[in-house]
């Protein structure tokens, strides 16, 4: 079907690029996300094309939404969070859906991201009622921890949270 086709063969990019320099880790890094290869013919100087060119994001194009649940239990003393969902290392969720069940006490929804500064973010504040959070566009990188604040009420065993995330791999 494709008579005098040449095969491309993927090469490492020189550290110099264009009029910029970038590491090699950055440039494996590239040539891995977006499968970069050597090309046939090679411009000598970049030109502004004289139109508009319209875009679509090929990660959102792409991206397949995973949805995951588990009833937890919260029962135990309110000061201590427990974890629910945790990124995997090599992993980044984009967090675009949540939904916490009702309990019989008050509980917080909180990210909880590590790293050099570690940031505590309270999504959903202090109610027993469910909460339904539709429109969410949280980046968490890996190592990231989904939590629920524990309530100390012995009926909130069984306290379900229900996420939607995009997943993809940290490069």
């Amino acid at each position: 079907m494709f008579k005098n086709v040449r095969q491309v063969q993927t090469t490492t990019l020189p550290e110099r690029v264009g009029s910029y320099y970038i590491g090699r880790d950055i440039a494996s890094k590239l040539i891995g996300r977006f499968f970069l290869q050597k090309t046939v013919n090679k411009p000598d100087t970049w030109q502004l094309a004289p139109f508009v060119q319209p875009v679509s994001n090929v990660d959102d194009l792409l991206a397949k939404p995973v949805y995951d649940y588990d009833d937890f239990d919260i029962h135990f003393a309110t000061t201590v969070y427990t974890t629910c969902f945790t990124v995997p290392e090599g992993k980044r969720w984009r967090l675009i859906y949540l939904d916490k069940g009702s309990s019989l006490a008050a509980t917080t929804v909180r990210i909880d991201i590590t790293g050099a500064r570690q940031s505590k973010v309270p999504i959903a504040g202090g109610s027993a009622a469910a909460l339904n959070l539709p429109a969410l566009n949280f980046l968490l990188p890996p190592g990231t921890r989904i939590m629920l604040q524990n309530t100390n009420n012995a009926g909130d065993t069984g306290v379900r949270l229900m996420i939607g995330y995009q997943e993809e791999d940290v490069y």
